[in-house]
C-alpha cells in the first residue's frame, strides 16, 4: 500500500485495492498483470449504466478509489473499460476521458516525463472544462472545485519537476451524493 496517501480518505467501492502500484519503467508488473488478466480487466465487463446511475457503477467508484490512493495506472484501466462502452453520450465520454488523462499525467510525473505530464494534464482539464463546466457536479464530482485543485496542483508539481511534490496537497476526488454540499 502506498504510504504517501491517506488511508483514512473515504472509500466508495467494496473492491480491494491492489497490493502494488504499477508505474511503467519503475516497477515490474505484478503477477496478476503478467498473466494477461487482472482484477481490473475482469471488472471491465461491468455494463455502463449511464451518468444518472453513477452511485451504482462499481467500476467508476473503484476508479475513484484507485485514483485517490495513487493507483493511477489501475484507475486509468478501470475508467477506460467503461469509456469504451459509451456511445452517443459525449458528456460521459469526455468526463471519463478527462479522468483517464489526469491519471496518465500523474504517471508521467512519477516517471519524470514532464512534457508528457504537462500535455496530458492540460488535455484532461480541457476535456472536463469544455464538456462539463455548465454542470456544477457530474457523477458526484464538484467539477469547478476539482478542476481548480488539479490546475493548482499540476502547476506546482510541473514547476518543481520532482515526483515527491505529487504527495503534497494531493487533490483527492471526493464524491458528493445528492443533498450534500
Amino acid at each position: 500500500m502506498p504510504k504517501e496517501f491517506s488511508l483514512k480518505f473515504r472509500r466508495y467501492s467494496p473492491w480491494p485495492l491492489p497490493l502494488h502500484r504499477l508505474i511503467p519503467g519503475q516497477s515490474s508488473a505484478p503477477v496478476e498483470y503478467r498473466s494477461g488478466s487482472s482484477r481490473h480487466e475482469a471488472q471491465a465487463q461491468e455494463q455502463w449504466l449511464g451518468p444518472d446511475l453513477w452511485v451504482n457503477q462499481k467500476q467508476y467508484l473503484y476508479g475513484i478509489d484507485l485514483y485517490n490512493q495513487g493507483f493511477w495506472w489501475e484507475a486509468h484501466e478501470a475508467w477506460e473499460g467503461l469509456w469504451r462502452q459509451i456511445a452517443g453520450d459525449p458528456m460521459s465520454r469526455g468526463f471519463l476521458q478527462g479522468l483517464i488523462k489526469i491519471s496518465a499525467a500523474y504517471l508521467k510525473c512519477m516517471t519524470g516525463h514532464w512534457r508528457g505530464a504537462a500535455i496530458l494534464s492540460l488535455r484532461g482539464i480541457e476535456l472536463l472544462k469544455t464538456n462539463l463546466i455548465p454542470k456544477k457536479k457530474y457523477m458526484g464530482v464538484d467539477l469547478q472545485t476539482q478542476i481548480k485543485h488539479w490546475e493548482n496542483h499540476f502547476a506546482v508539481v510541473l514547476r518543481q519537476k520532482d515526483p515527491s511534490a505529487i504527495f503534497l496537497n494531493y487533490p483527492y476526488v471526493p464524491l458528493y451524493l445528492k443533498g450534500q454540499n
